[in-house]
């Protein structure tokens, strides 16, 4: 059996490769897991640290607790909304924001994900 090798959308290439990150987020290790090993979009409760300034938009580098880069998204939100958002559930958000505040942070199509074991890249 012949294998293709594994093609990116240049969106993601984009992302990965094309333009530096202009913020940083740090997530827990819950959303760690469902980010590199069940295929999730990143959410506002799995946040726990906001680093520089940035606009939706924006691409920014997704770190672990432990300062390892896991991935690099287009971001839904300002820096300030992330802020207000990270670590509420949707639930909370729903009720202190209304829907006006009410996503993903980093959407699954807007994200790749760094693995040594199984590259996006």
């Amino acid at each position: 059996m012949h294998l293709k090798p594994l093609k990116v959308k240049s969106v993601k290439r984009w992302i990965a490769f094309g333009t530096g990150a202009k913020g940083k987020i740090v997530i827990d290790r819950g959303a760690e897991n469902a980010v590199a090993n069940k295929g999730k979009s990143i959410l506002p409760v799995g946040i726990i640290k906001v680093e520089g300034k940035f606009s939706k938009g924006d691409i920014l580098k997704v770190f672990s607790i432990d300062n390892k880069l896991i991935a690099k998204g287009i971001s839904n939100f300002s820096d300030d909304e992330i802020s207000m958002l990270m670590g509420k559930n949707e639930k909370r958000i729903l009720a202190e924001f209304n829907s006006i505040l009410y996503g993903e942070v980093i959407h699954r199509d807007s994200l790749v994900v760094f693995d040594e074991k199984n590259p996006e890249y």
